[in-house]
């Protein structure tokens, strides 16, 4: 590899900016994707939907998202991960804009929103192997932090803006049209700040080479799990809080972004904490009072406590863990098949969000059957339990002794850009 054009790609400056966009992009998705949560039953009385068919709009969303992941990841591996982010993240904004324009009905919006998740899909991929191939190991907890928090910041944006914008402006469709103006922009600026790498072309398909590695099988698993509570709370989180504690539509939202509150500052500390300690016991520290938030957040009533619920459940949940999960994948993928890094995080991306395609279906089911949302978040703390015994399973891969001689230094022989 040529020695300047690797410095290029790991020079400080660059790195910074290629992790900024990464955050940027994903504050994007998650208020793209969020945003919808609070305007479901709005979207329901409209079209006349049950609950069931409310949640399916967000499942066509996770069903084209997962399907689209491990593609998307093998084709960035053969031509180039810059060359898919952008084109892909293209058309995630056009597609917004057609929900905000041209869903006239709900048999136009479904095929719409699944057009978004299809093309959304690329990013997970896409921005963890630009990454992740450039930074160090010694920092991949901590980046992937930063990164993650910007699911942080869009989960804000999301739920927080969505009631208030359609109680001002009377159109759940106009929120869409707005968050396809950003959207349109990330695209832009990833044209014109990352750097074309060449690609690694793997000899093999090597998905199931990954996924006959028992470590790494367990984490995705997990990560499954992690998800499958995440979405509950947050997919059916504010018309819980609407249909059943009293809350308006202008706060419901709030009250479950109240989740990222807490969510960015233990997601940077536990990153962090990750590249200094063992990846596999601050998992299995995190998982337990998981649990517990999620057996609480069915059975609080108070204002005070159900908040107390969900800052709880932000500094010890998904967006606390995911950074660890993500950058635990990595040590193996690199340590494993160190040339499949886009299949490696497109696997992960893939198993732990086809948890979405099934936690807003059976969430809307056990509230038509059982009058209640208590349910969902009590087979969500089961399957939490599940993810908890799988984490037992992977080993900790060994961090070696780095040279602290900036971003530019690359130890490991895949941690410096390999082709993306």
């Amino acid at each position: 590899m040529n020695p300047v054009a690797d410095r290029r790609h790991t020079d400080t400056a660059y790195v910074a900016r290629l992790i900024g966009l990464a955050c940027l992009g994903w504050a994007t998705i998650y208020a793209d994707r969020t945003a919808l949560y609070p305007l479901l039953d709005i979207i329901g009385q409209e079209f006349s939907l049950s609950s069931t068919q409310a949640g399916a709009i967000t499942s066509a969303y996770f069903l084209s998202y997962v399907t689209a992941q491990v593609p998307f990841g093998l084709l960035g591996d053969r031509v180039g991960f810059k060359r898919v982010l952008v084109s892909t993240y293209l058309v995630a904004g056009l597609a917004l804009l057609a929900v905000g324009t041209l869903a006239a009905s709900y048999g136009s919006l479904v095929p719409f929103v699944a057009l978004y998740g299809l093309a959304a899909g690329a990013f997970h991929p896409m921005a963890f192997g630009l990454t992740l191939r450039t930074v160090p190991q010694r920092l991949r907890g901590t980046s992937t932090a930063i990164i993650n928090a910007g699911m942080s910041v869009g989960l804000v944006l999301g739920l927080g803006l969505a009631g208030p914008v359609y109680l001002a402006l009377g159109s759940w469709r106009v929120v869409f049209a707005l968050l396809a103006v950003p959207t349109l922009l990330v695209a832009v600026l990833a044209w014109l700040t990352v750097h074309p790498l060449p690609a690694s072309r793997p000899g093999t398909l090597p998905v199931l080479g990954l996924l006959r590695n028992r470590s790494l099988l367990c984490i995705y698993l997990a990560n499954h799990c992690s998800l499958y509570a995440f979405w509950t709370i947050v997919v059916w989180g504010p018309s819980f809080f609407q249909s059943e504690r009293g809350v308006g539509l202008s706060t419901a939202g709030l009250y479950t972004a109240t989740i990222a509150a807490s969510g960015v500052p233990a997601c940077l500390a536990i990153g962090r904490l990750s590249d200094r300690w063992s990846r596999k016991k601050l998992s299995l520290a995190l998982f337990p009072p998981t649990i517990v938030t999620l057996l609480a957040f069915a059975g609080v009533r108070s204002q005070a406590a159900m908040i107390a619920v969900l800052l709880a459940y932000g500094m010890v949940g998904k967006l606390a863990w995911e950074s660890v999960g993500v950058a635990w994948s990595v040590d193996h993928i690199l340590a494993s098949k160190p040339d499949a890094m886009g299949a490696g995080l497109a696997l992960f991306g893939t198993i732990g969000m086809s948890s979405g395609i099934t936690a807003p279906l059976v969430g809307g089911w056990i509230r038509d059957q059982s009058g209640s949302l208590a349910g969902a978040f009590y087979l969500a703390a089961v399957l939490l339990g599940a993810g908890f015994l799988l984490l037992w399973v992977p080993r900790d891969v060994a961090k070696p002794r780095e040279p602290r001689t900036g971003p530019s230094t690359c130890p490991h022989p895949i941690s410096a850009p390999q082709g993306n």
